[in-house]
């Protein structure tokens, strides 16, 4: 009789534990496949969501999903743009948005709740957001601006911007459509952690802006914007490219009773200086180069203090060709690792070289003893050497000493793949300690594992998996970081299966697939690389990727 009680009070407290919500998790929210984004490209966005249940063979029976403009409208459990009601569906990917029309700069929060085959309440994801970037033409109320060829070398200048705010809003958003890289600097402090932003583009056919949220870094009274600007791929001779320099075009908005509201434009007003950053190279074959830093003219900081310290000059209008700018729509670049070198050694000539230990591709950093003033530090960089001796890809940066203490370098606005480093003119050993090499790359979660019994096995698994994260720079995937930097399709022909297993790259793809589409020709014939910056080589297996890959992906 005992026995009897205790199975049956076995199988209610299991039963109870099955009904209740506990087991069941709705995470890894996205739309448009990015988590939380800024600036979207579309008006009809696509809601994606995950289940994770303790149960096996657990099943989503229906879900609901409400949207709102109010966030504390979906705390309450109500929406005033979409709520779906019950939808009894096992669908959980790529669901179309059918609420209130959405606009640009429509700002919106969503969260999911499903049901499974025991559950009779939903059970409710966290809470995300969305919002839409500027969309038309007519939404920019800017221009382009960039150094004057006349004041300095206009290639990768400091633009700045001073204004006032007197009341403070809830949200502020800056959008940032750049010809080049950029970086942002607001009230002293550098806005996100993305580099080398943003993606690549073919520059005759679009160019892409970069929506960031800046509430937390304005402030009441007086604001210093600092857009620090690099030419990537932004050069002279290519596609679409009209300046010698790299150009940019912002806007603020902030949010004021459910209104945004301009607060400040790229235009005359803007005041440049030079950075103190030059480039070596011009982004051609074996010529990706990379930069000179002239540390006297580097300021240490943008707080107000530095920044009313030195003169600047008037920014110049830049005529640019009416082409779309489209809001970035793949993960930024980000710093996705780092390592110290695992050997330091002298050379026959007296210089030092670094061994990194493997190849990465990304920044250098180095932290030097006490230089001279106009000192020049030379550092080559290759993945292999040949006889003992650094193989000459053209990859040098170049540093001018400015005679202060605890000088660094540090890449900016390019990147180099490498192994090894070659320090001339550096009269003491570095430590280990005192270099860093920084792994980039696009963004991107890992989408899958692999562990087996054979060791070489693992191995080779390992070395795809590293190699896709070294040449997936700049939302699409290359040949080679240190000589050509393209997309190659046949590359990518190749790679895609393995690379969209190993990874969740549907941002990326997109992105790329984007630029496949801008290049084809106007009788219908395809390019061998997309972004496709000048001539270059394959066939019809590489031609053919815009059409394979989508079915691949």
């Amino acid at each position: 009789m005992n026995r009897i009680f205790l199975i049956i009070a076995t199988m209610m407290i299991t039963g109870a534990c099955c009904s209740s919500p506990g087991y069941l998790q709705v995470y890894d929210l996205i739309c448009e496949n990015l988590t939380d984004p800024l600036g979207i490209d579309t008006t009809t966005p696509r809601f994606s969501w995950k289940l994770s249940s303790e149960l096996n063979g657990t099943k989503q029976k229906a879900y609901q999903i409400l949207v709102s403009a109010d966030r504390q409208l979906l705390e309450e459990g109500k929406a005033d743009l979409w709520d779906t009601g019950k939808v009894k569906s096992s669908a959980s990917v790529m669901v179309p948005y059918k609420g209130k029309e959405l606009r640009a700069r429509s700002l919106a929060y969503w969260k999911v709740g499903v049901w499974d085959e025991k559950s009779g309440k939903p059970v409710w994801s966290d809470i995300f957001s969305f919002s839409v970037g500027l969309l038309e033409p007519g939404d920019w109320e800017g221009f382009y601006i960039g150094m004057s060829r006349d004041d300095a070398n206009p290639e990768c200048p400091l633009l700045y911007k001073q204004f006032v705010i007197n009341e403070n809003s809830p949200r502020t958003f800056l959008h940032v459509n750049s010809l080049g890289y950029h970086e942002v600097y607001l009230n002293g402090t550098r806005v996100g952690d993305e580099v080398l932003s943003p993606s690549v583009t073919q520059f005759n056919k679009r160019s892409q802006a970069v929506t960031y949220d800046v509430s937390l870094y304005v402030r009441q009274g007086r604001n210093d914007l600092v857009i620090c600007l690099g030419r990537g791929w932004y050069q002279p001779g290519l596609p679409g490219v009209v300046y010698e320099g790299p150009l940019v075009k912002a806007q603020m908005e902030t949010l004021n009773d459910g209104k945004w509201e301009t607060l400040l434009v790229s235009d005359t007003e803007w005041s440049c200086r030079e950075s103190g950053y030059t480039q070596i190279g011009n982004w051609g074959p074996w010529r990706s180069g990379c930069e000179r830093v002239e540390a006297g003219k580097l300021l240490n900081d943008f707080t107000s203090v530095t920044l009313d310290a030195v003169a600047w000059n008037a920014v110049q209008k830049i005529d640019v060709p009416p082409l779309p700018v489209s809001p970035c729509m793949t993960e930024p670049n980000r710093i996705r690792g780092n390592a110290h070198p695992v050997r330091i050694s002298r050379m026959e000539d007296g210089n030092w070289l670094v061994d990194m230990g493997k190849v990465i591709v990304g920044w250098f950093e180095i932290k030097f003893p006490t230089l001279k003033e106009g000192q020049e530090i030379i550092m080559e960089y290759s993945d292999h050497l040949i006889d003992g001796r650094l193989f000459n890809q053209n990859q040098q940066d170049r540093y001018i000493a400015s005679g202060k203490n605890n000088e660094t370098f540090r890449n900016k606005f390019n990147y180099h793949g490498f192994q090894y480093i070659k320090i001339s003119n550096l009269p003491v050993q570095p430590s280990l300690d005192d270099i860093r090499a920084y792994l980039i790359h696009t963004d991107f979660k890992d989408a899958s594992s692999f562990q087996c019994s054979d060791p070489d096995m693992n191995a080779i698994h390992d070395m795809i998996h590293y190699a896709i994260r070294c040449l997936s720079l700049g939302g699409y995937t290359v040949d080679c970081p240190h000589i050509e930097r393209l997309g190659y399709g046949g590359d990518g022909n190749a790679g895609t299966k393995t690379a969209q297993t190993m990874f969740d790259m549907a941002p990326l793809y997109v992105n790329w697939m984007q630029a496949w589409a801008d290049c084809i020709r106007e009788d219908g014939g395809m390019p061998h690389t997309a972004p496709n910056p000048y001539r270059a080589g394959g066939g019809p297996y590489w031609c053919g990727f815009i059409i394979t890959s989508s079915w691949d992906t």
